[in-house]
């Protein structure tokens, strides 16, 4: 049987290919799971009791 000889532009265009997949995919998980966590904005409300019910004082 004869072995299918696939040309080196071929081979090229498809690494460059799928370095460019891994890469967006790389900035897209980056992106949507990594940079959310890394702004560490804590947010610490102050409650306290008042005659009827709870009376928030803002932010702290």
């Amino acid at each position: 049987m004869k072995q299918k000889h696939r040309s080196k532009k071929f081979v090229i265009r498809l690494l460059m290919a799928i370095s460019a997949f891994l890469m967006l995919a790389s900035v897209c998980v980056y992106t949507v799971f990594i940079r959310p966590n890394l702004n560490g904005d804590t947010v610490i409300y102050k409650e306290s009791q008042v005659q009827s019910g709870n009376m928030i004082q803002g932010i702290m």
